[in-house]
């Protein structure tokens, strides 16, 4: 039976507490979660023993990825996630269940999602066009969140390579939100288990508020099999916060600066002020 190490974040230390894991666990951090709960299906046993092998180390990237993303929101007073579509909604369902479990009575920020427009590979240009005026305030309808004076926003891609995606998230947001300090920050050490499709990343146009994304873009089955992912996927999510939960220590923020850093390439670092 593993041992429970976590205790509740006591009044003192209410919205200002981190967490922290055991370290080497993937065994215990991927316990009952398997390939099938991801929609990844392997044509034959050659191509699942590969994956099987990584499945905890997977599994252990996503915990330590989410429990980064809340020690940073703790840390900066975050009151907004946006997360990027697609690949990155996965991960803002994943941030909402462990945020239940290892922040119990603790008001988690708002989330929402963003679609910056396909990026061309292969080009010199890092540079997306202004958008216009009429963008921007419609960009500001869909991301009303409802801020609390002090706190911030961040941005987040699930995983950052080229640093493309996240500098065009920071550029957006900042446009949305002038008067509020923005940051951005990628999840992941890795790629995250599931792909980029609108259906292998669950993706409906309820997905969350602001979602970009409309019903006429997918088909009545498409909707259907993309939310039929995303529930079973959020199953196995509940587990894996579980998981982590009975692996979790709750310590004062101010122990766990190293965690509260958000996850960028150093070229990228000098974008934020933290």
């Amino acid at each position: 039976m593993t041992e429970r190490i976590q205790r509740v974040p006591t009044k003192e230390f209410a919205g200002r507490t981190g967490i922290r894991l055991k370290p080497h666990t993937p065994l215990q951090i991927s316990k009952g979660i398997s390939l099938e709960d991801f929609s990844i299906f392997p044509q034959t046993q050659r191509q699942r023993e590969p994956l099987e092998e990584k499945w905890p180390s997977a599994m252990e990237n996503l915990a330590n990825g989410v429990v980064r993303l809340i020690n940073i929101c703790i840390a900066n007073n975050v009151g907004a996630v946006v997360f990027t579509e697609r690949s990155g909604i996965p991960m803002g369902d994943l941030f909402r269940i462990a945020w239940e479990r290892l922040q119990s009575g603790i008001e988690p920020p708002q989330i929402g999602s963003i679609n910056i427009g396909r990026i061309k590979d292969g080009t010199n240009d890092d540079t997306l066009p202004s958008p216009r005026t009429s963008e921007i305030e419609d960009l500001r309808k869909r991301h009303g969140f409802n801020l609390k004076e002090g706190q911030s926003v961040l941005g987040v891609d699930e995983f950052v390579d080229t640093g493309k995606t996240i500098k065009h998230t920071l550029y957006l947001l900042r446009e949305i939100y002038p008067d509020t300090r923005v940051f951005v920050s990628g999840a992941l050490d890795t790629f995250a288990p599931w792909g980029k499709g609108r259906i292998q990343t669950g993706l409906s146009e309820s997905a969350y508020p602001g979602n970009r994304f409309v019903s006429g873009e997918l088909t009545a089955m498409e909707l259907s099999q993309a939310q039929e992912v995303r529930n079973k996927r959020n199953a196995a999510f509940s587990k894996l916060a579980d998981n982590i939960l009975n692996l979790a220590e709750y310590l004062p923020i101010e122990q766990l600066r190293e965690e509260t850093k958000p996850k960028l390439p150093k070229q990228l670092s000098d974008l934020i002020d933290l």
